[in-house]
């Protein structure tokens, strides 16, 4: 399974959809992320 995650579209916006901690996990479940 593919899972998307956005970038910041605005010049100092601050959301983050995941952090590199997780997105290391989800890889080692078998996403690609």
């Amino acid at each position: 399974m593919k899972i998307g995650v956005p970038k910041e579209i605005y010049h100092g916006e601050k959301r983050v959809a995941t952090t590199p901690e997780v997105a290391s996990q989800l890889k080692k479940l078998g996403f690609d992320v």
